[in-house]
């Protein structure tokens, strides 16, 4: 894979991910997670922030597979 790839598309999905509209849609569908939690496509761990606290998480993305900077838990 090459620099952009690996370093600047993952920069700007996330960017684009993190809008006010997709934050609000994250909270609502997080508000009614429970037990276990596994995220596929885990990527920067936008999510997180809206797990329930008591939750136990584990995700899994593409990018931990790269030799780039990953979020995983």
């Amino acid at each position: 894979m090459g620099l952009y790839s690996e370093q600047v598309l993952p920069r700007i999905v996330n960017v684009a991910c993190a809008t006010k509209v997709a934050t609000s849609q994250r909270r609502r569908v997080c508000e009614g997670l429970a037990g276990d939690v596994v995220e596929i496509g885990f990527g920067s761990g936008l999510n997180v922030p809206f797990y329930p606290p008591r939750s136990r998480t584990s995700g899994s993305s593409a990018a931990a597979t790269s030799r780039g900077p990953s979020s995983t838990c």
